[in-house]
């Protein structure tokens, strides 16, 4: 765990790290220093894509004047917990935006 921006934390489950070592199961037994070298090269911009796009959720719902109490990294992404919802549908959608 460690925090963005000095009060939001960020847990992360040990979930995240099955797509990262997945793909690179077999080489680890053919050539573990190449998958070492892969794998750690691919969890770092994994890791970095999926904290970007929800800092994108945060700095939404910051702009909104929503809060975010924490972001929790999983398996197949992550999630910003925001303090309020919105209190305009649209707002809502603009929370999503940056989903794809």
């Amino acid at each position: 765990m460690f925090s963005v921006n000095g009060n939001i934390p960020v847990l992360v489950s040990w979930t995240f790290a099955i797509p990262v070592v997945l793909p690179f199961l077999h080489e680890w037994s053919t050539r573990p220093k190449t998958a070492l070298i892969h794998t750690s090269i691919f969890a770092a911009l994994f890791f970095v894509s999926v904290i970007l796009h929800e800092l994108a959720h945060t700095w939404v719902a910051h702009r909104q004047g929503i809060g975010t109490n924490r972001i929790e990294l999983y398996l197949f992404g992550g999630v910003a917990y925001s303090s309020a919802a919105p209190r305009r549908p649209m707002v809502g959608r603009g929370l999503r935006l940056p989903d794809p």
